[in-house]
């Protein structure tokens, strides 16, 4: 088969399969399942970590309502930690499914990964064997068992605390081998960093817990959905990755269909408040859940039903994870109390919200549902707490529910309920598309101050969708919001000044603009005032400062930043240098970002002198990939991107060997497993 038709024909399978729920049968997984989880936080200070507590009880959580047997360890030291490993060990059997999962401090040694046990201090030898915990050591003793499948989950990429203790001490973590069938998940790359956040879990396991909670999704696709979500919410800060492999298709959160039973008939009676929370707890192994449900609703007609499900399990006395507990707080003299739901949910650009907001990808579902849907039951008339049970239903996929909610919210004022309905009827999610209504929703949030629904608003006016096409009310709108400092706003109004599109041409104004918009970091605008400099619009052309704004928006994660900076290393001017190196790996970084055209870019001058001699393997990989990204982009420029490279394909297709046709097939079958094509195709959720 022609190498492009075969590479497309995969890519549409896996794609197929990506969204296409898989029954238990599917799942490939009928082995027993067991996790060793460990979460260290209680490090001295300054180095305590206030996050892998709560990530070490989401796992297990999620984990035993999939039916693991787990064990969770808290706070381990050093001999703690190794007992825990090797009393696990012993449980499990050959041919069994193990997931190990470790959220905490981590460095690495030469190469090697060490996990840090709380009593962790700098070795006086050298050897950091004698203070730490070895990753290797854990593998090697798992792949002494036969047939087993091994799932390693490290959100330990934090920086080395202790100081220059060691030159060999790197920060992140390395590339770890291992034979059999092994599948090893990062929370961020290789060498590189990952947060604890700001929300009660840390950014990669939300997300995964979230993902897990995801009926028929297969393992690695699971680890496509954390990519993609950890990505967008740091704005490309924190990129997650595996390595390794599992043939086996196997799938964790089986979609299976519920029969008739006297339990599905009292559900469908249930009001909505009460639905939602049995829906989040009616999986779990703890009676604690059912406990609260029985307190909650106290003349729910689920009620003897929960009462039921709790002396169950207390008579099976049942691992159980222990509970997250986020207290409600009032703080002094205030009229309200910031609940458990407003952490999990709060949104970080809700100008009403009273807690540190969770980006969209980040929030824990499982949790924030079952804790929102408590809040609101004690407080059924506060719209806050509708709006936050909303969009954590909303983030979940449960669209019915979750515009139940929203509108709830909205008839009683709430502006960023009636801004996520807006986004609802725009984006079609879980309803037909329906421009005119969003508009109407826009206005409501608009008027209601919400900042970045007067920048969505200002969009349909752009584009006549939904309302008129009006290039003042556009305006009017986006200055609006540009006087809040939104900086969305101001670096497009800077695009329009730049390019003369609706407005006349002025590119002081727009050099004002985009300075305004990179004096709080942002990404685009600093990569915007780099692009006056560089090419000498409304201020003296600078090559120099622009690549210093390039890289300052490559420090805060912008994904264009590394694509223009490597250009302007491979097509130097004046007395600047070559850095082809450098520009290659800007390149990547890019393309890590989902930036499209960089894998264009990285196939031009593989295929030509850029990198040295010219690589067509490399080259024919990338042009495939960029192909496929293209297919995928649903901002402008993706068409174009996936004709450009299908077309140079098709030139390239006959010059390639068997091998080479080979070597690229092995290789995108293993980025397709690896990666997300939602990477090039990321919208702002609001």
């Amino acid at each position: 088969m022609p190498i492009l038709r075969m590479l497309l024909l995969y890519s549409i399978l896996v794609l197929v399969s990506a969204i296409t729920p898989h029954s238990a049968s599917a799942s490939g997984d009928e082995a027993p399942r067991y996790a060793i989880l460990i979460g260290n936080g209680d490090y001295p200070e300054p180095l305590d970590l206030p996050n892998p507590i709560n990530d070490v009880r989401a796992m297990a959580d999620v984990l035993l309502e999939l039916g693991f047997q787990v064990n969770a360890m808290e706070n381990g030291t050093l001999s703690e930690i190794r007992q825990h490993v090797d009393r696990s060990l012993q449980d499990i059997p050959d041919g069994a499914l193990v997931v190990f999962f470790y959220a905490g401090h981590a460095v690495q040694k030469n190469g090697v990964n060490w996990l840090l046990p709380t009593d962790f201090s700098i070795p006086t030898d050298g050897q950091i064997d004698s203070v730490a915990v070895g990753i290797d050591e854990i593998i090697g003793a798992l792949d002494e068992k036969k047939d087993i499948k091994k799932v390693i989950i490290l959100d330990a990429c934090r920086n080395y605390p202790l100081g220059e203790a060691d030159e060999a001490l790197g920060n992140g973590l390395s590339g770890i081998f291992s034979s059999g069938e092994t599948l090893i998940a990062y929370a961020t790359l290789a060498g590189e960093l990952a947060s604890d956040g700001n929300g009660p879990n840390s950014p990669y396991t939300g997300a995964l817990v979230s993902a897990l909670d995801i009926k028929g999704l297969a393992l690695y696709d699971v680890f496509r959905t954390v990519r993609y979500k950890v990505r967008s919410a740091t704005n490309g800060l924190q990129l997650p990755w595996v390595s390794g492999a599992l043939e086996s298709n196997i799938v964790l959160n089986a979609d299976v269909a519920l029969e008739e039973t006297p339990e599905v008939t009292i559900l469908a009676s249930l009001a909505p408040i009460e639905a939602v929370h049995w829906r989040s707890i009616y999986r779990s192994r703890n009676p604690l859940d059912f406990r609260e449900f029985v307190v909650t609703h106290e003349n729910s007609p689920a009620r003897s039903l929960a009462q039921e499900r709790e002396e169950a399990l207390r008579r099976l006395q049942t691992t159980q994870a222990e509970p997250i507990f986020l207290p409600e707080e009032t703080p002094p003299g205030a009229p309200f109390v910031v609940t458990a739901c407003d952490k999990w949910v709060s949104d970080p650009l809700d100008p009403k919200r009273i807690a540190p907001g969770v980006p969209w990808g980040l929030v824990n579902t499982r949790n924030a549902i079952r804790d929102c849907s408590i809040a609101l039951a004690r407080d059924p008339e506060n719209p806050r707490l509708m709006f936050l049970l909303a969009r954590a239903l909303d983030i979940a996929e449960q669209f019915d529910d979750a515009r139940l909610f929203y509108t709830q919210a909205a008839e009683l004022g709430y502006g960023p309920a009636s801004r996520n309905l807006g986004f609802t009827y725009r984006n079609a999610r879980g309803v037909a598309p329906n421009d005119a209504l969003a508009a109407q929703y826009y206005f409501a949030a608009s008027v209601d101050g919400v900042v970045d629904a007067r920048k969505a608003l200002a969009k349909l006016y752009e584009q006549g969708w939904g309302v008129e096409q009006s290039y003042p009310e556009m305006m009017r709108w986006l200055e609006l919001s540009a006087e809040e400092n939104y900086p969305n706003s101001l670096d497009h109004l800077g695009n329009l000044y730049r390019t003369g599109l609706h407005v006349e041409q002025d590119y002081s104004v727009a050099l004002d603009y985009y300075e305004r918009a990179a004096a709080v970091d942002y990404g685009n605008g600093l990569a915007n005032v780099a692009r006056m400099y560089r090419d000498g619009l409304g201020v003296a052309k600078d090559r120099e400062r622009a690549a210093g704004l390039y890289q300052r928006a490559i420090d805060v994660g912008n994904a264009f930043a590394p694509y223009h900076l490597a250009r302007m290393l491979l097509r130097p001017e004046g007395n600047e240098v070559a850095d082809p190196e450098r520009a290659r790996a800007l390149l990547e970084l890019a393309a890590e970002r989902g930036h499209g055209w960089s894998l264009w870019q990285l196939a031009r001058s593989y295929l030509s002198n850029d990198f040295g001699e010219p690589d067509i393997e490399n080259g024919v990989f990338y042009l495939w990939v960029a192909a496929e990204a293209g297919r995928a982009m649903r901002r402008p420029g993706g068409v174009k991107l996936m004709e450009e490279a299908t077309e140079l394909l098709k030139t390239m297709e006959p010059r390639l060997s068997q091998d080479v046709r080979d070597s690229v097939e092995l290789r995108a079958q293993q980025w397709l497993k690896q990666n997300s094509l939602l990477d090039f195709s990321l919208i702002a959720p609001y």
